[in-house]
């Protein structure tokens, strides 16, 4: 029988593209009824073969440090008494000492739902960050100090963007197509530019794009720009050892940052986009004790610790029910023999 690690982002006060708070409170209500939630020390002691759950046990984990975690999913937890683990992104949270209200101040009378903070989309939370460098959606310090008591803090690295990996780009970039991480690669991001294949920035040498990119733009407007890249324009990358030594000092820079403003030991480790190298995997095992991918299988124990899966959250509760069914119990191993 294994452990099941859900990975939320955002939690909404209403319906939304991700997990809203009635949803939310259904999802730890039934945890609470039926199922151990571990903490991460717990986790530790599973995986190491010293520690075996009474029932079907999940972990909750939280990506990027989103401050509507703060707002509504942490008073939920500590009414349960769960632990959880949030990962958030060193260089997206607020250095100004501010802490918003939240569930509590609701629960005491103090403020209105409807004063509580409405969070953002991430997509447009982190294009907030690439226009403005500064989005008021992610955790201020203080308020990540004010949840230790229920929050075990990861790592999620500094920046949390992508790099192109491929010579051949797949699309011509417009409104409708844009990432946030296009901003991080082109300064300035102009529509008719091209996108190539991507993927998290600590999972693969970084592409550089010569600037001739934007001469090309200018001088084809009207011609098949994919096909004019594709000839014309040709990308370099970071040897192997530079991207190494960026990985390690990314790595290195966003533990270390969290300790000394937190006051805490980091171990854990989250790998952006869910993405993967070895080069990667080894550079996180000489910080961290784990590292979580975003691979859908459960967590054994006596198992790689540089490559726990993970669930999404999603807002259907219905494939909530399958998933806490399904990937804790027996069904998942006789089914998926390892």
């Amino acid at each position: 029988m294994g452990v099941m690690v859900f990975c939320y982002h955002k939690i909404f006060p209403k319906k939304s593209y991700d997990v809203n708070l009635s949803l939310f409170q259904k999802h730890i209500n039934i945890l609470d009824r039926f199922y151990e939630v571990l903490s991460l020390e717990e986790l530790k002691a599973y995986i190491d073969g010293l520690y075996t759950p009474k029932k079907p046990a999940v972990v909750l984990t939280f990506d990027d440090g989103y401050v509507d975690n703060f707002v509504y999913a942490y008073p939920i937890l500590k009414k349960y008494k769960k632990r959880a683990i949030i990962f958030p992104i060193y260089s997206r949270l607020l250095k100004e000492d501010i802490k918003r209200p939240t569930l509590f101040d609701y629960w005491e009378g103090k403020v209105s739902l409807k004063d509580l903070y409405k969070p953002l989309g991430a997509g447009e939370a982190n294009k907030e960050i690439f226009e403005k460098g500064i989005s008021y959606d992610f955790l201020s310090f203080e308020e990540l100090r004010s949840m230790l008591d229920v929050f075990d803090v990861g790592s999620h690295g500094i920046t949390h963007t992508k790099t192109f990996i491929d010579q051949k780009p797949i699309d011509i970039y417009n409104t409708k197509n844009y990432h946030y991480s296009l901003s991080s690669i082109y300064n300035p991001l102009k529509e008719g530019l091209p996108i190539y294949p991507s993927k998290s920035d600590l999972s693969h040498p970084k592409a550089f794009i010569p600037d001739s990119v934007y001469e090309l733009l200018e001088k084809n407007k009207d011609k098949n720009l994919l096909d004019i890249y594709t000839k014309s324009l040709k990308l370099s990358f970071e040897t192997t050892d530079e991207y190494r030594e960026r990985v390690s000092h990314e790595l290195k820079t966003s533990k270390e940052g969290l300790e000394k403003a937190l006051g805490i030991k980091v171990i854990s480790f989250a790998y952006p986009f869910g993405d993967m190298s070895d080069i990667l995997k080894e550079e996180a095992s000489k910080y961290f004790y784990m590292a979580f991918s975003t691979k859908k299988k459960p967590v054994y124990q006596h198992q790689d610790r540089y490559d726990i899966g993970r669930i999404t959250a999603v807002k259907d509760i219905f494939t909530f029910l399958k998933n806490i069914i399904y990937y804790p119990t027996n069904l998942y191993g006789l089914i998926n023999k390892r």
